[in-house]
């Protein structure tokens, strides 16, 4: 099936471990998360555009995100969207090829994760459904490393570590630590990282942990 490809971001692991653009394995499970943020924040953007619309498009479920080198230089990962040209055609109004909702996500992503290391409040077009998803991404850093991002519509990088991605999940408890009663949908759990997302009857969703 013939494919096209566009670029989305650029990750570089920075520390000990990744000198001669060495990539351990043992990181693989953070490309996973990064990938689940994109796509879930593509998608609660995409809602938040759409309000009256009930199913997303078909392209959320054909976006697949790869890499094919390692840059040296630390590890430099270029990460490239691969949709397919099926799709493409079908959906003009939906896919812009300059700047859509996954490029979006991207961005807002990198500003959060900036927000967090200068210790200011977080952007408000974060969607907070998907804050419980940074507890993913990172896990595996070390003392000392970083995950350094910068997407394609942005000018410089932003310096993801393990002291940014504890700030960012801390904010998350700090905001919903009061005791509330809400009826709804389970539509993610995370039963390792003991975090959950609720959907409530007016479709909107919010994130939880379990005790």
């Amino acid at each position: 099936m013939p494919r096209q490809t566009r670029e989305l971001t650029t990750l570089r692991f920075d520390g000990l471990r990744f000198e001669g653009a060495w990539l351990d394995v043992d990181v693989l499970p953070d490309l996973v998360a990064y990938k689940d943020l994109i796509i879930e924040t593509a998608k609660e953007l995409w809602r938040r555009d759409n309000p009256s619309r009930t199913r997303l498009p078909a392209h959320f479920d054909a976006v697949a995100i790869k890499f094919r080198e390692i840059r040296a230089g630390s590890t430099i990962i270029p990460l490239v969207r691969e949709v397919s040209d099926e799709i493409v055609p079908q959906l003009p109004f939906e896919i812009n090829v300059d700047n859509d909702h996954f490029d979006t996500a991207a961005a807002i992503i990198e500003e959060s994760i900036d927000a967090a290391a200068r210790d200011i409040p977080l952007p408000d077009l974060l969607p907070r459904s998907v804050i419980p998803l940074f507890d993913r991404f990172g896990k595996t850093l070390r003392e000392g490393e970083a995950i350094c991002a910068q997407a394609r519509t942005r000018d410089k990088e932003v310096r993801y570590t393990e002291a940014v991605r504890s700030r960012i999940t801390a904010w998350l408890t700090e905001i919903y630590e009061d005791l509330i009663d809400k009826t709804g949908e389970i539509r993610m759990a995370d039963i390792d990282g003991r975090n959950f997302i609720l959907r409530i009857n007016d479709g909107s969703k919010i994130p939880g942990k379990f005790v």
